[in-house]
């Protein structure tokens, strides 16, 4: 609707489809604050006025995929 760039956040090791070994990584990641590694990356991120994140909640925080990307500390 928008004609806006569409980039997919993707991380370095994919996430398992078994449910028992997701919730897992997913629960280190969160409990360590891991922040895993991307293959994503946008050279040209500084030149955009507005970026519109969209993501799950894990666990009521946001994604670690998310804070990796976004680089919150």
């Amino acid at each position: 609707m928008t004609g806006c760039d569409i980039v997919e956040i993707e991380v370095e090791e994919p996430y398992s489809s078994v449910y028992n070994e997701v919730t897992a990584r997913a629960r280190q990641e969160l409990d360590n604050d891991i922040r895993p590694a991307l293959v994503t990356q946008v050279e040209n991120i500084d030149e955009y006025d507005t970026l519109i994140v969209e993501t799950p909640i894990w666990s009521s925080r946001l994604a670690p995929p998310v804070k990796s990307f976004l680089v919150i500390k």
